[in-house]
């Protein structure tokens, strides 16, 4: 007996398939949120297998492994921060985390200070510009941060999960 086969059933089969799976797929990203120092906003969603980095004074954003990286100049950045849908329990605890955060002065030349409204110890990470931890401790509202014994440049600070760039001079 010889069976035929309905090639345009199996395409809408797998199109069904790949339709319903990827939907599962789409909905565990995140969502990465660039404001720039003129306080404009750009949101770029990265799915799991896309990547952040810095490489060279430039803030790197590979939304996923097909798409062409997009760089954005650290120097033009204010913040970065983090939200989305997924089910990773960092990305649902970057998405809650609401805190109001200011460092000053920035620039700085030896210190900045820390002025927040929570009165628990805040988790300041400090990295440079590729990417490496440079300093790491815990501090609380009012205290400065020693920055005395860092290069001249720039650097993305870490507060409870929200990003500051902080130049050094």
């Amino acid at each position: 007996m010889i069976t035929r086969i309905n090639f345009q059933s199996i395409k809408v089969m797998a199109a069904g398939f790949i339709f319903v799976f990827g939907a599962g797929i789409v909905s565990a990203q995140t969502t990465v949120k660039v404001t720039l120092l003129d306080n404009s906003e750009q949101n770029y969603a990265v799915v799991p297998d896309g990547k952040l980095w810095f490489d060279q004074g430039q803030f790197v954003i590979n939304k996923d492994h097909d798409a062409a990286p997009i760089t954005i100049p650290i120097s033009t950045i204010r913040k970065i921060t983090f939200g989305g849908d997924g089910d990773t329990s960092s990305v649902h605890e970057l998405a809650n985390d609401k805190t109001d955060i200011h460092i000053f002065p920035n620039p700085a030349n030896d210190y900045f200070e820390l002025k927040t409204a929570v009165s628990e110890k805040l988790l300041v990470r400090i990295y440079n510009t590729n990417g490496v931890l440079v300093a790491s401790n815990t501090f609380a509202n009012g205290d400065r941060v020693d920055i005395s014994q860092l290069s001249l440049g720039i650097y993305v600070v870490v507060i409870n999960n929200q990003s500051f760039k902080l130049i050094k001079q």
